[in-house]
């Protein structure tokens, strides 16, 4: 596969427009911003949950260091093996971080792409709020990459991202504490 760009994909670069602090975006800034904000929450979930199930401090600082996704993993394979912890439990956080690895794929086109508003054919951008958001993969706009949001959509992510977070700390709170060694 050619890795340079076509001209359909620099032209489609060229002729994208950009909208700073226009005041019809801001039910998605709100949303937006709380879906970071429970992602972060969740982030930190991820730290608990490592400090519970981590055999040693060495092991925990080291796990902490991950980024997100690889974090998640850990946490998952941690789950996998620890037997001692209560089943149903430990059922439920693989489930829901299972849960948090697919809303991953949505931080992650939040949180890393561009914020495009659109608007239908006969809209007009001055007066009229946007149908959606898009945020294209500048990466991957040769192949028209890119996911499309409604407010909606984004209020449900919202939703489900703090419900997750409540849930996965419900059940890490439920886990006995284990003494940890600092060897390796």
């Amino acid at each position: 596969m050619d890795p340079s760009p076509s001209p359909d994909h620099t032209d489609r670069l060229l002729r994208m427009g950009f909208t700073a602090d226009a005041a019809c975006l801001l039910p998605w800034a709100e949303k937006i911003g709380q879906f970071i904000i429970n992602f972060g929450g969740i982030e930190l979930v991820t730290h608990k949950y490592l400090a519970l199930l981590e055999a040693t401090d060495a092991a925990f600082g080291a796990s902490v260091e991950r980024v997100l996704q690889s974090r998640i993993d850990r946490v998952l394979e941690l789950l996998a093996e620890a037997k001692y912890l209560p089943e149903a439990r430990r059922e439920l956080a693989i489930r829901d971080w299972g849960e948090v690895k697919k809303m991953c794929l949505w931080r992650n086109h939040i949180a890393h792409n561009p914020v495009l508003p659109y608007w239908e054919l006969g809209k007009n951008p001055s007066t009229d709020p946007p149908e959606g958001i898009t945020m294209p993969d500048v990466r991957q706009m040769r192949t028209g990459g890119g996911v499309h949001v409604s407010l909606a959509r984004l209020t449900e992510l919202v939703d489900v991202s703090a419900n997750l977070s409540r849930r996965l700390v419900e059940t890490a709170n439920g886990f006995p504490v284990r003494e940890k060694s600092t060897g390796t």
